[in-house]
């Protein structure tokens, strides 16, 4: 998965001494995003007004972070520090980068069995792409949604809304959990609006997208 691939990608760009632990951080921050509904910056360490996962490990590495000369906000991680340092001083990394996950991504075209013909380039492809991977993984239509229900009765839902300009100027794809049926439809309507409220029953991954945290909590759904 293009995912796995960029944090391989970040992972060469750092000493073997500062990429211990790595994975550790990744999954952390993924289960503090996913915990929280999207509503945690792990990296400033800032969380919601509601009760949500807080991980000790993210902390401690928070205590340990000295400020940065080159940028407000530093990464908690060293490498992850040091990947930042080479993107800065070097314009090719991510140039190099780009172009790897775009190998990535075709490749993963091919395996997900999408036609060269069903993709032109246009946004209004993007919806019947995302219906058929949708689909063919046992998601069933709802309104403009497909829902499916783990085995934990939770429910993971998605719908594509490539906005109304003529070009995609963000993730298209609005993904989210609910502990209810019921709650589906709120998330069609306004899904920037739906929080980690216990008395709602839903979690909102929607809002800061971040294709590496958003995996491993859809591993369930499959």
């Amino acid at each position: 998965m293009v995912p796995i691939r960029y944090q391989q990608l970040v992972a060469t760009y750092c000493s073997p001494e500062s990429r211990r632990d790595l994975d550790r951080y990744w999954d952390e921050a993924a289960r503090e995003y996913i915990c929280s509904a999207g509503q945690v910056n792990s990296t400033t360490r800032a969380f919601p007004d509601v009760t949500c996962y807080r991980s000790k490990y993210l902390d401690d590495l928070a205590s340990t972070t000295k400020p940065s000369p080159l940028s407000k906000v530093r990464r908690l991680h060293p490498c992850l520090d040091e990947f930042e340092i080479r993107r800065r001083s070097n314009p090719e990394v991510d140039l190099r980068m780009i172009e790897d996950l775009q190998a990535q991504k075709h490749s993963e075209i091919r395996r997900h069995g999408i036609r060269r013909d069903a993709w032109s380039g246009d946004k209004k492809d993007v919806v019947p792409i995302f219906a058929g991977l949708m689909t063919a993984r046992g998601f069933k239509k709802w309104r403009k949604s497909f829902v499916k229900t783990s085995p934990s009765g939770l429910v993971f839902g998605a719908f594509a809304d490539t906005g109304g300009r003529p070009f995609c100027i963000a993730v298209p794809f609005i993904l989210f959990i609910a502990r209810e049926p019921d709650m589906v439809e709120m998330f069609e309507v306004a899904p920037d609006r739906v929080t980690a409220n216990p008395s709602h029953g839903a979690l909102d991954t929607s809002a800061h997208i971040e294709s590496a945290n958003t995996y491993p909590a859809w591993k369930v759904a499959r």
